[in-house]
């Protein structure tokens, strides 16, 4: 929990001042919420409680990644946060289930999806931005 928490801290210093306070809180409650609530479908009672941390994480650092790929010129600490919130949590998705986890996978979705929409709204900005 806690390095979910140190994650969306640097993803989050690093994205609000360019995408702005309310669409960054957006993404992540609906990452984290819809994330968590598809995943408590796939384990069984009494462990299909979530807490959305990883999710809500996830959906961040990939909307981060579209904007890593976009862009010419992005910075090292923008591709160093997206590594360092998505590796860990894809990497005990394999060691502890085999396999990544449904509810981490529709997050890294709807992260994608909502950067996608993002990008193509606010292109111009982002052809005059370096992030």
């Amino acid at each position: 929990m806690v390095y979910n928490v140190l994650s969306l801290s640097i993803l989050g210093v690093l994205l609000e001042k360019h995408l702005g306070s309310k669409f960054l809180l957006v993404l992540w409650f609906t990452s984290g919420a819809l994330g968590t609530l598809y995943s408590t479908n796939f384990v069984s009672y009494p462990w299909n409680i979530g807490t959305g941390a990883s999710q809500a994480v996830l959906g961040v650092s990939s909307f981060a990644l579209l904007l890593v790929f976009v862009k010419e010129h992005t910075s090292s600490i923008l591709k160093f946060a997206v590594v360092f919130s998505m590796l860990p949590a894809i990497a005990l998705d394999f060691i502890y289930a085999h396999y990544p986890k449904p509810g981490h996978v529709l997050s890294i979705c709807i992260g994608l999806t909502m950067s996608l929409f993002f990008y193509r709204k606010n292109k111009s900005y982002f052809d005059n931005v370096v992030i």
